[in-house]
């Protein structure tokens, strides 16, 4: 085991595994088969962790130390997190497989954490069913679905961050982008189960003792949300169909004259021009900034709808700027993906660039000089109606 001051790091044939220590009462372990050629995992640049933080760390044969926590490492992919001299999870294996497949070879990780008896596990995002999602399995892959069900899975969000709650809270992240499914204590009933369609796993754990702690833990590390404007806390009316300007006075003449407050009203997709993004009908609202300086008036603000399929159509500014600065989502093939929203065909800006997110943002600038005080991101899951759901061989680039 080579180990620095602030990195540890485990080599078993091919599998290397990365021990860091970004907060207190926070672990981060990688493990993968994709190490350098000094034998160290290559930086990682993730969207769920801000900034990089790591802290001081002791090497004691194969017990790694911070403060009164530590890890014991049987082997490079079998450890034993201790929170204050008492065990808080096992994982007991980690396993990389690949598979042939076209147009890429299939790559899976296979990661085994301990399940106590009686440990509830909650949270896992925008999923269906009970509260406790023990016993249970789901996918982690962002899909539009309508209707859902009960039973429905996987749903519009992935959010792969549960709390474990038995005689001490834990908290465990897995940070990885790739489909993924959990099995929580399904299959067999003393292990979390979490299969990566990628060649690591990426695992952040969090200590308690209580779920505020984890949490505390688990929001310092990813960012918290900035505290809103007032008005967004008020009351707010949003419904598909109001096709016209006259249909906004008639909402909100309909609250005033019933005494009932009202601070927002939200645009559905009828205020743009053929579905267009970044568009205002003209006949159906002539003068947006008119139409916002008047509600506001009223105390009313407006918030519109954007959706990131763009309208494949030339002579269409946002689409010819997407194609001229290659901003958009390809296939393996090096194509622009094509499929069908609100605009069918349709075509999708890659978000994963960073040129890409800076000029989707300034195309808010129009609405916002309008007069519009919000907006609400709709169909981003991303939704695809044509093709179901973003197929296997996207591919997305990094600026």
């Amino acid at each position: 085991m080579d180990c620095s001051s602030t990195c540890a790091v485990l080599s078993q044939g091919r599998l290397v595994t990365e021990i860091t220590r970004p907060l207190d009462g926070v672990w981060r372990i990688r493990i993968s088969p994709l190490a350098d050629g000094a034998g160290h995992l290559r930086e990682k640049q993730s969207f769920a962790i801000p900034t990089k933080m790591e802290h001081p760390l002791h090497s004691d044969g194969y017990k790694i130390s911070a403060g009164e926590d530590h890890i014991d490492c049987w082997a490079a992919d079998r450890l034993s997190v201790v929170h204050q001299g008492n065990e808080m999870v096992k994982i007991l294996g980690c396993v990389t497989q690949m598979e042939p497949k076209y147009p890429r070879a299939q790559v899976r990780t296979v990661l085994r954490l301990s399940a106590r008896e009686g440990e509830q596990y909650v949270g896992l995002g925008e999923k269906v069913g009970p509260l406790d999602k023990r016993g249970m399995g789901f996918t982690f892959w962002n899909t539009d679905v309508l209707p859902h069900h009960p039973d429905t899975d996987p749903l519009y969000q992935s959010i792969p961050f549960f709390l474990a709650l038995g005689e001490e809270a834990w908290g465990c992240f897995l940070d990885e982008t790739t489909r993924s499914h959990i099995d929580v204590a399904q299959t067999h009933p003393d292990e979390i189960i979490w299969t990566i369609e990628g060649p690591e796993a990426d695992l952040y754990l969090f200590s308690g003792p209580t779920p505020a702690d984890v949490v505390q833990r688990y929001t310092e590390l990813t960012g918290r949300t900035p505290l809103p404007p007032l008005w967004s806390l008020g009351a707010h009316q949003s419904r598909w169909g109001y096709e016209q300007e006259s249909d906004v006075w008639s909402v909100i003449e309909g609250y005033r004259s019933r005494r009932l407050p009202l601070d927002v009203i939200h645009l559905d997709i009828d205020y743009m021009q053929a579905y267009k993004v970044f568009t205002i009908h003209p006949s159906r609202y002539p003068d947006m900034q008119r139409l916002s300086r008047e509600a506001l008036e009223q105390g009313v603000r407006l918030v519109t709808i954007v959706d990131p399929g763009i309208k494949k159509e030339e002579g269409y500014d946002v689409y010819d700027t997407a194609v001229r600065e290659d901003f958009l989502v390809k296939t393996w093939r090096g194509d622009p993906l094509i499929g069908e929203v609100w605009p069918d065909p349709a075509v999708f800006p890659d978000f994963l660039q960073h040129s890409v997110r800076l000029w989707w943002g300034n195309l808010h600038r129009t609405f916002i000089e309008s007069g519009i005080s919000g907006f609400w991101n709709d169909m981003n899951e991303p939704a695809v109606f044509e093709i179901g759901t973003f197929p296997e061989d996207v591919r997305h680039d990094y600026d």
